[in-house]
């Protein structure tokens, strides 16, 4: 019953979009070219060369010696770092398909090895944004530093066994894989950023900015963080976030490992809320008020309370979404 009611509220809601996406076609072609002309000038660029340099790393078997000596953990954490954010899950998914994890260690490695990439962080946001570059390293290293610390935590709690590691791929066929990678990445995220973008331009005339910035946001971070980049502590949330989006590009490619949406879910909403804390902490020592940008204007001092907004919004999304409270009975099939 509750499975079927689902099924007909998505179809009420498919409907009313499809009918809104007609209604509204202008808007949403606006929209849709707005998504694409970001993707294409900054997101791309910022975000390509580096997941491709990543991939690279790991086909290419130069991620053994990097494991040798700084382990497993690190090194993978490391590449989901430099890679952005669905590398990490990538990595996690060929390191469990070649036998060199087992499925219960590439669940809990993918609780840190989700994160955005410094050129995405730093460039996009930082400098085409904010036009300042200090606070976009500055929300590099609060984004990263939670992340880092669970996985500190978990290579002390994780019991190092001799790794048997596959044979590397020559290079040619590395190069070419892990474009490849890069390639589908890139296109993925430039279909769920074109798609959003489309959604808010018809959505604009109905409803007010800041819903769109706290819900739309909510589900592709680079909407919220370009409608109001100044607000540096939703900012620092939904990279930690990460979004729906993303979430849903993560489970795409576990075919094998297959994390629950809820573990998942819960991973990204602790480091988001860790990464707001941060934030709080970090500009209460560099509030952005008194930093000038580069095009004479002040970054507005935004207090937290919209970024607590988005983290209550989640915490409910995440309550929803518990399978506690959604008992359904499946019958077996024979």
């Amino acid at each position: 019953m509750v499975k079927i009611k689902k099924i007909n509220f998505i179809l009420i809601i498919s409907l009313i979009i499809l009918i809104m996406f007609v209604v509204f076609s202008a808007d949403a072609v606006t929209g849709a070219v707005e998504g694409l002309t970001i993707c294409a000038n900054v997101i791309v660029p910022s975000l390509f060369p580096l997941t491709v340099t990543a991939l690279f790393v790991f086909n290419s078997g130069a991620y053994i010696k990097l494991a040798e000596h700084i382990g497993l953990n690190f090194t993978v954490w490391l590449l989901s770092a430099i890679g952005g954010y669905p590398c990490g899950a990538i990595l996690l998914e060929r390191l469990y398909g070649m036998g060199v994890i087992d499925k219960k260690r590439a669940q809990k490695m993918l609780h840190f090895c989700v994160n955005a990439g410094p050129s995405f962080i730093v460039y996009t946001i930082g400098k085409n944004l904010l036009h300042n570059t200090f606070f976009g390293v500055l929300l590099l290293i609060i984004h990263l530093l939670p992340s880092f610390v669970f996985m500190l935590i978990s290579a002390l709690l994780q019991k190092e066994t001799d790794q048997k590691y596959s044979s590397f791929l020559p290079l040619s066929d590395a190069f070419v894989l892990s474009v490849k990678g890069g390639l589908e990445g890139a296109l993925s995220l430039t279909a769920s950023v074109t798609f959003v973008f489309s959604l808010t331009g018809m959505l604009k005339s109905v409803l007010p900015k800041i819903v769109l910035t706290e819900t739309i946001g909510f589900f592709e971070v680079t909407y919220g963080i370009k409608s109001n980049p100044e607000n540096l502590y939703l900012t620092a949330f939904l990279l930690g976030f990460s979004g729906i989006s993303v979430i849903f590009q993560i489970l795409s490619v576990q075919t094998f490992i297959r994390p629950s949406f809820y573990s998942v879910l819960a991973a990204r909403l602790v480091h988001g809320f860790i990464s707001f804390l941060l934030s709080v902490a970090a500009f209460s020592v560099f509030p952005p008020d008194v930093s000038t940008l580069q095009g004479g204007n002040k970054i507005a001092s935004y207090p937290p309370s919209s970024a607590i907004a988005v983290i209550f919004c989640a915490i409910l999304f995440l309550v929803y979404f518990n399978p506690k409270n959604h008992k359904i009975a499946y019958r077996r099939k024979n």
